[in-house]
């Protein structure tokens, strides 16, 4: 999800999607905020599991599998 950000993350977004084509992402017309970009992320969402991190990796990707 990108909430409107400035910082080159839709351009991250978008090779990350060009690489594999499972990962899927959004990009609001601006910044609603961190809990309305959360509501909108999980109404698109598809898939068994939903996982909802922040950018600052204070939870590690890599103990997804174990989760």
């Amino acid at each position: 999800m990108d909430d409107g950000s400035e910082d080159g993350t839709l351009s991250l977004l978008e090779e990350l999607h060009a690489g594999d084509l499972r990962v899927r992402y959004m990009s609001l017309s601006r910044s609603f905020g961190h809990q309305a970009a959360i509501v909108a992320g999980l109404e698109q969402a598809r898939g068994d599991v939903v996982v909802s991190m922040d950018a600052d990796l204070q939870h590690p990707p890599e103990l997804l599998p174990e989760i």
